[in-house]
Formats: C-alpha cells, sequence, structure tokens
C-alpha cells in the first residue's frame, strides 16, 4: 500500500501572481494531499481540488494555534517568521498528520514536478528525513520526528531561542540540519531539485550547502506533471533531466500561458510551450544576459537594504553569534574526531 503523504503550506497575505499554476502542479501529484493554512479567501473560493484542502485562518489565530503548544512566549510579529515553525508542525497540528506515514512543508515560491518519481515508496523506506533547506521538507510521522526540532545539542540552535527571538534559518543549516545529524536520522539528501540564485536575472543553480555541485545556466519545462531542466554543462554538452522542483526564490515571475499544463520556465516569465533546443536555449540566455546588470544592480540595492535593516535588529547579532558558535564547535568535533 501506497505511503501516505499530506504536505503543509502556511502563507498569509497575497500569494504570487503564479499561484494558480503552483495549484496545478500540486492538483497532478493526486496522490499527494496538501494543506494550506492562509488568510487568502480568493485561495479558498479557487480551491476545487480534491487533493487540496485550505484551512481559512488569520494570522493572529494562526500565531495563538501556535502559543498553545508551548509553555514559553513565542515571537511571531510577521508572516515571515512563520517558517521557523515549519519542523514543529507535526507537533503543532497532529489532528492533521493522523492515518499519514510522513508529513512536511512546501512552499509556494516553487513549482513541484512528479514528487513520487523521486520520493518511491522504496526510498520513504528508508528514511525518516527528507532534505535540509526550508523549501521543502519530509518527516516521518512518529513521535521522536514529530518532536525532533526539540532535541538539545550544542552544535544547533536550541528550538526556544529560535522560537522565542527572531532567530533565523532554524529550519534549515543551523538547526533542523545540524539535529538530524547529530541524532543520527536517517536522512534523504539527495540534490534532486533545482534552487535558483536570486542575484541574477538569468537562471542559475545555488549550490548553497551543497559544495561541489555545479551552477549552470538552466531553464525548465512543464509537462503534464513532469519537471524537466535544461543546462549545457562545462563541457558544452546540452542536457536534459527530471527534477523534484525548482525554486524560484525571490522573483516576480509573469505568468504568459493559458495553458498550465505544459509551459516553458525562463526569466522571469512562464511562456508557451515549444521544444527547448540548443538554439532556443542560447536565444534565451543572450536575453536574459541583457538585462542581469540593471537586474543585479537592483537585487544587489536590496539586499543591502534588508542587511542594513537586520544590523539594527538586536536577534540579527545573537543569530551571527550562534553561526560562530556552532561552527567553531564543528571544527572542534572534526579535529577531536
Amino acid at each position: 500500500m501506497m505511503k501516505k503523504i499530506i504536505l503543509f503550506m502556511a502563507y498569509f497575505g497575497k500569494p504570487p501572481a503564479y499561484f494558480p499554476i503552483w495549484m496545478k502542479a500540486a492538483a497532478y501529484n493526486d496522490t499527494i494531499d496538501f494543506l494550506l493554512i492562509t488568510d487568502c479567501r480568493e485561495i479558498k473560493e479557487k480551491t476545487s481540488v480534491p487533493n487540496i484542502r485550505v484551512r481559512q485562518m488569520d494570522f493572529v489565530t494562526f500565531k495563538d494555534k501556535v502559543q498553545s503548544r508551548f509553555p514559553f512566549q513565542i515571537k511571531m510579529h510577521d508572516y515571515g517568521r512563520v517558517s521557523q515553525f515549519r519542523p514543529a508542525f507535526g507537533y503543532i497540528f497532529p489532528e492533521e498528520i493522523k492515518g499519514y506515514d510522513f508529513w512536511g512543508f512546501i512552499e509556494c515560491d516553487l513549482i513541484p514536478g512528479d514528487i513520487r518519481a523521486f520520493l518511491t515508496d522504496e526510498v520513504l523506506q528508508k528514511h525518516e528525513k527528507f532534505f535540509k533547506l526550508g523549501h521543502f521538507q519530509l518527516y516521518q510521522n512518529t513521535d521522536r520526528l514529530n518532536t525532533l526540532f526539540m532535541a538539545k545539542t550544542p552544535y544547533a540552535v536550541n528550538y526556544k531561542l529560535a522560537f522565542r527571538r527572531n532567530i533565523l534559518f532554524f529550519e534549515e543549516i543551523i538547526g533542523m540540519y545540524k539535529i538530524t545529524v547529530r541524532e543520527k536520522i536517517r536522512l534523504y539528501d539527495k540534490r534532486v531539485f533545482c534552487d535558483i540564485r536570486p542575484s541574477h536575472y538569468f537562471f542559475e543553480r545555488s549550490n548553497f550547502s551543497y559544495t561541489g555541485e555545479s551552477t549552470e545556466k538552466c531553464l525548465f519545462v512543464y509537462e503534464n506533471g513532469k519537471l524537466y531542466e535544461f543546462w549545457s554543462d562545462s563541457q558544452g554538452i546540452f542536457q536534459k533531466k527530471e527534477v523534484l522542483y525548482v525554486h524560484l526564490q525571490k522573483r516576480e515571475m509573469k505568468v504568459c500561458t493559458s495553458d498550465w499544463n505544459q509551459y516553458l520556465i525562463v526569466p522571469n516569465k512562464f511562456t508557451a510551450y515549444q521544444d527547448v533546443t540548443r538554439q532556443l536555449f542560447e536565444e534565451i540566455n543572450e536575453n536574459a544576459a541583457v538585462r542581469d546588470n540593471r537586474y543585479g544592480r537592483f537585487y544587489r540595492k536590496m539586499f543591502w537594504k534588508n542587511k542594513k535593516k537586520r544590523l539594527r535588529n538586536p536577534d540579527w547579532w545573537i543569530f551571527l553569534l550562534i553561526r560562530i558558535k556552532i561552527k567553531i564547535l564543528t571544527v572542534f568535533l572534526k579535529n577531536k574526531e
């Protein structure tokens, strides 16, 4: 019997313009259930897909729900702080994961392909947790994994500190990944997805936290539930492979097609489907390169604006000190071993 999976997406405010495309891609994964927790009535009104359920909830009610599960005062002053609580969703919403073998979370700024093509029952049987970045994670539905975020180790950010303060990335490298490693959880962490670097207009793979991974320019084709990446490798060989998802972080993507069953994903739009040849690939990237300088200047301006804002926040300095501590302890541990 196929293992049952439910994926949470907690999103408050106005969704991106391409959210209907995300919904269509989620609907193609009809053996996986999606639970959308949102205050957006438009999402609920337009959702009629059997495997996508919307739980209408405003941000204050959501915050109160999270607070009810912890004896200390949490800090969740805006929508952006929801992400650090996601590894605790199995603990916070036990009523929603009942009867499922795995639960997890997913973001709306990615387009999923065929999830079951990668997370087969055989793969699910061999692992307890899937992936380490915050775009998409999956946890086995057991008491141990549902409370894994509470595990104490000097090599990771403690959940109480993360939840009480605005400590970023607890769900990623400095928190859950470190905990997963120290607790010897069976982790599946193959790079079967594409995380697109936001600092360029053209699509370039980010190798964040995956040392040695290539960073070629690329584009994507979505075909009836399947997602394919096209790229030219370091030797100039034009290649194609199926991927789990593409993460389009910090991009305003335009929707230039009405066919959400098959389309191209190129900088910075969803456009009508066509066969991808080397010539088309090079033309798209040449056009993107022309716009890259202006786009890069805009991105750097926004980056430093946000950086200055963070530097005025005491929690940001606590975050930096924690990262330094974890790095020192990690080096010490390696030398000891």
